[in-house]
């Protein structure tokens, strides 16, 4: 049986990295969107917070903007820390992707560069879930790839924090996910 979803919002990539203290509390997360459709065009957008620093950088201003505004201010690890408000700034990514690892993105823009990477992917799944993390609720289906390692630097330095990789599990706070698509419900 076919499903049909009319009000396609977005089809691309979003790829995330959430970094954990020695005492198990997020320190830095990353969020990364590459659109190869949405009703405010394509192009790709980087939503990161470490500590009280946080930014978006995007290529796209209005995908930026439609990114924000429909789904990543709600996600948990951003909805309290105001992207809601955040203008986006012009960067320009440049994506690296091994076979199948290490993967890379690396921005450039006027705050400086801000490199994310993955290595050692789990197996691959195809998902399909509800999102209901914001007022609105979306059909979202993605073949996600959890990965055993991932990382985040500024201008060549690390950040301090490590990826949450359960024992013996194969999910982490770090993963690609690709063709993933939100839709209305």
């Amino acid at each position: 049986m076919t499903e049909r979803y009319p009000s396609v919002q977005f089809a691309g990539e979003n790829h995330m990295i959430t970094l954990f203290d020695e005492h198990g509390t997020a320190c830095a997360c990353a969020s990364l969107w590459r659109a190869s459709y949405s009703p405010a065009g394509c192009g790709a957008a980087l939503f990161l917070w470490h500590g009280a620093h946080r930014v978006l950088l995007s290529d796209a201003p209005a995908l930026a903007c439609h990114v924000r505004d429909r789904f990543n201010q709600y996600f948990a690890g951003f909805a309290e820390r105001g992207f809601a408000t955040i203008a986006p700034t012009a960067g320009r990514v440049t994506v690296t992707a091994g076979d199948p690892t290490p993967w890379r993105a690396s921005w450039h823009s006027a705050v400086g560069t801000i490199e994310l990477w993955w290595d050692a992917i789990f197996e691959a799944a195809f998902e399909r879930f509800d999102n209901t993390s914001g007022p609105q609720r979306y059909a979202v289906s993605a073949v996600i790839s959890n990965c055993r390692a991932a990382g985040i630097m500024i201008d060549g330095q690390p950040l301090a924090g490590a990826i949450g990789v359960p024992a013996g599990a194969s999910l982490s706070s770090g993963f690609l996910a690709f063709s993933e698509t939100w839709c209305d419900a």
